[in-house]
């Protein structure tokens, strides 16, 4: 859009044409410097406002799974523990013993961050199912023995 002066007396005067061409240059650069701010400034805040929104659903969820993952682990790692504490020390405990050993050699293998990131990795790869078999499995032996495993408690979280 040209930039027109309002005051000049006709279009054929030739004096302070340069100083009309400077203004309008400098008044059009300012008017592009402002909108550019503005552009700016609206970006980085909805930006902003998006991320909020987006981190914060993403972390309820990650948390929410986090910890069912890790009550899974945690109660069924004590869980074989006891069992082979108490396997052998307990008439008609020789049965289980046995069947609760590959469950404590997991265990031993798998430290509680392993098994989080492996819990992890299933939560981003519908085809990843390591940590979900492994612990199905070790689940399985306990439940044998006549464990009863609880459930993770829905609806305990602040985040839910």
């Amino acid at each position: 859009m040209p930039c027109v002066d309002a005051w000049a007396a006709s279009d054929d005067d030739d004096a302070g044409d340069d100083s009309r061409e400077d203004d309008c240059v400098q008044h059009v650069s300012d008017a592009d410097v402002e909108r550019r701010k503005h552009h700016n400034a609206g970006y980085l805040e909805g930006l902003e406002e998006g991320k909020a929104e987006t981190i914060q659903s993403g972390f309820n969820e990650g948390f929410l799974d986090g910890g069912k993952a890790g009550f899974a682990y945690g109660q069924l790692k004590g869980a074989a523990r006891a069992l082979r504490i108490f396997g052998g020390r307990v008439s008609g405990s020789e049965t289980w013993a046995a069947t609760i050993k590959d469950s404590e050699e997991y265990f031993t293998k798998t430290t509680t961050v392993r098994a989080l990131k492996a819990a992890h990795a299933e939560s981003l790869d519908d085809e990843v199912r390591d940590f979900t078999n492994a612990l199905s499995a070790v689940q399985t032996a306990v439940e044998s023995t006549g464990v009863v495993l609880r459930k993770y408690p829905e609806g305990s979280s602040s985040t839910a």
